[in-house]
């Protein structure tokens, strides 16, 4: 059966989904002239490629659930990264396999955000709308507890125009997923505005857009802002485990043995250093 891109919470690759997220790094698109896209693809190849069968095996649609987007759009970023040379395909009896192809690794210093691979298609947002959201609610677990750099260094995390990301922003401020303040200084900052406690998402969504809808999209904040030089960079002493594994609580499996799993392969990844 051919599903449409909005028919995609109906496949049993939607439902059959295991591995929450995957770790994106913020440096990787500008650095290699990449789009967030070809970049998000990578990194869930990279991610799969240090599993059991060192590559990811999935199907063309279970990437198609993971960003929310056509075939013929995961498609044509996959052709992209193969002939650059970024991730290898080979055929295994009739079965296409995608093994990442970059020998230089990342180093430990390297920025990675956790971008939930089922969050798109259940809240019906593009990968653009999910990995934004990723980066604001990433900041938000920080000393800062909120994004409070600029509109440019989030152009840079997805190497796309400034008008691309203000109008996803703008998107989810409308939708509850992010609120934004403004200070007496005039300096803004973007924070999660999910507590990611079970079955609460919906409710905090309704609450948050209808502030907006009665309001605007901004919210006044008394006191400066914590904003300073530097404070978008995360503390290169965070574990990389609790970087990449707190995070969308309620999107995380019921049943313990598949949590255990998660935090097991969360808790063995490893960056290799340069």
């Amino acid at each position: 059966m051919k599903y449409l891109k909005s028919e995609l919470n109906e496949t049993r690759n939607f439902k059959n989904l295991l591995v929450e997220y995957v770790p994106y790094p913020l440096g990787f698109s500008l650095k290699h002239n990449l789009s967030h896209t070809q970049t998000l693809l990578y990194a869930i190849i990279s991610h799969y490629s240090k599993f059991e069968y060192g590559a990811f095996t999935g199907s063309i649609r279970t990437l198609q659930v993971m960003l929310n987007a056509s075939r013929s759009a995961v498609e044509t970023n996959l052709k992209v990264l193969i002939d650059r040379k970024f991730i290898d395909k080979k055929d295994v009896n009739g079965r296409a396999y995608y093994k990442d192809n970059v020998s230089e690794k990342p180093s430990k210093r390297a920025l990675y955000v956790a971008y939930p691979l089922s969050f798109a298609v259940k809240f019906n947002l593009s990968h653009t709308q999910t990995l934004l959201y990723a980066i604001i609610a990433h900041y938000s677990r920080s000393k800062y507890k909120a994004y409070t750099g600029s509109l440019n260094t989030l152009q840079d995390y997805l190497n796309c125009s400034r008008g691309n990301v203000n109008n996803n922003l703008i998107t989810l401020i409308k939708r509850g997923f992010i609120l934004k303040y403004k200070d007496e200084s005039a300096n803004v900052t973007f924070v999660d505005g999910l507590s990611h406690k079970p079955g609460k998402t919906e409710k905090e969504l309704e609450i948050n857009a209808l502030w907006v809808s009665e309001h605007s999209l901004t919210r006044e904040k008394t006191g400066r802002s914590a904003r300073k030089k530097g404070l978008t960079v995360l503390s290169s002493t965070t574990p990389q485990n609790e970087r990449l594994g707190a995070h969308f609580a309620n999107e995380r499996p019921h049943d313990p043995k598949q949590r255990e799993k998660l935090i097991e392969h969360f808790n063995n990844y490893k960056v290799d250093d340069e």
